[in-house]
């Protein structure tokens, strides 16, 4: 009888040890080893599916814009052409970008938090949710797509300072990253921006993270090219910015559309801009804008 409960104890014991495991929040250390299932996609090949518990509340929460596709389009001489791509998977460079595009709109209309798990893309259907792994150090999470970009050469995806912080890239400023569409909580979010769109075609010529107003021409005092590092809510953030660049060139805070703009130049050709672009670049700044006597202008 003693033999039959011990048996029995041992038993109940390594049931619940089976049973009793941890749960892994979006946050937790074991983050970029959440566990998954694979379910069958519409072509019977499984396709990976993830806990909405192991993301961060941003990617599936409220506002999520308008649902956007588009028309094919063209940037700097490239064609971009946007679709559904439920298996879609691809690995490329990623840089991030935080508050000089903060309380901007992104493509798809939803606001731009440097904080929030969102991430641009240039073709993916607006907004998705994809799974992100940084392949230099194996660290995992997710991020809604919202935005178009980044239109800088080999680049594949712009991710927020909150995902360049969770994949550890920060400090680097870009990192060799695999992206991965999680077809089940995109369709999700489809249906969600689907009651909130009247138009689904989307076509671009300006990089992400503009505003609606720094797609108009913007008058400056001077002529000549100038490189526009960012577009700032508050006055005290832009003479920030303007310091920390001040090794780059003469900088000026223009003020325009309920922004402090924070420009270097000007600069008599586009090639001299384009110095001024790439040591911006240098400094953090994802996506610096040409402004050619008072309009943007392509690079």
């Amino acid at each position: 009888m003693k033999k039959s409960l011990s048996l029995i104890a041992l038993l109940v014991a390594v049931s619940a040890c089976q049973h009793d495991q941890p749960v892994r929040s979006w946050n937790s250390p074991e983050g970029s080893q959440t566990a998954t299932e694979q379910m069958p996609n519409e072509e019977g090949f499984p396709v990976e599916q993830s806990s909405v518990a192991n993301m961060h509340p941003s990617v599936m929460g409220d506002p999520v814009g308008t649902y956007k596709i588009g028309k094919p389009y063209v940037v700097d001489g490239m064609n971009y052409t946007p679709a559904e791509e439920s298996n879609y998977q691809a690995e490329g460079m990623s840089s991030w970008y935080g508050s000089e595009f903060a309380g901007q709109k992104t493509a798809n209309g939803a606001i731009f938090n440097p904080q929030s798990y969102t991430a641009a893309h240039k073709t993916l259907p607006l907004p998705s949710v994809v799974k992100i792994t940084n392949l230099e150090n194996g660290r995992t999470t997710y991020a809604r797509v919202n935005d178009r970009g980044p239109f800088t050469k080999n680049r594949l995806m712009d991710v927020s300072e909150a995902v360049a912080t969770e994949l550890q890239m920060k400090a680097n400023g870009t990192a060799r990253i695999k992206v991965e569409v999680m077809p089940v909580e995109s369709a999700e979010l489809k249906n969600r921006a689907m009651q909130n769109t009247t138009q689904t075609e989307f076509t671009t010529t300006q990089p992400t993270g503009l505003a609606p107003s720094e797609m108009m021409p913007q008058p400056v005092a001077t002529n000549g090219y100038y490189v526009q590092a960012g577009a700032l809510a508050s006055m005290a953030n832009a003479e920030t910015m303007r310091g920390q660049l001040s090794s780059v060139g003469a900088t000026s805070i223009v003020q325009e559309g309920g922004y402090y703009k924070v420009r270097v130049g000007p600069y008599q050709t586009v090639d001299q801009a384009r110095q001024a672009k790439d040591s911006l670049q240098s400094h953090g700044i994802s996506n610096p804008g040409l402004i050619s006597d008072g309009k943007w202008s392509k690079w």
